[in-house]
């Protein structure tokens, strides 16, 4: 698991009650280096989907965790935002970020190539 990619995020509960999680400068790089995904240049309303495993303030493992990294333009339409949308097999995310002022998700990923 050594070409494993680590991602991670201090979600606040403003974020996860909004669906609004910034996807942050550092796991931009982390995705383009892992994948050659460039978000930033990617059109709007793009997405890509990571499959990995995670850990919830430093407790909870979480063996199947998905980030969906999507491309959206804000209300006014200046500014092109690069989000997340954090999906947990037999946890329930959002709704303990929620209950929290800020919950640290930290995500790893290993590309397919390397998983055997």
């Amino acid at each position: 698991m050594s070409n494993a990619h680590t991602f991670k995020w201090d979600v606040t509960r403003y974020a996860a009650t909004k669906s609004m999680i910034d996807a942050g400068e550092a796991n931009l790089q982390t995705l383009a280096s892992a994948t050659g995904v460039n978000m930033r240049q990617e059109p709007n309303g793009s997405s890509h989907t990571l499959k990995g495993y995670a850990t919830v303030d430093g407790t909870h493992a979480i063996l199947n965790a998905y980030v969906k990294f999507y491309k959206v333009t804000s209300k006014s339409g200046k500014r092109k935002d690069v989000r997340v949308n954090i999906q947990t097999n037999g946890f329930r995310f959002r709704q303990h970020a929620m209950a929290q002022s800020s919950t640290k998700f930290v995500f790893k990923y290993v590309p397919s190539d390397d998983a055997a």
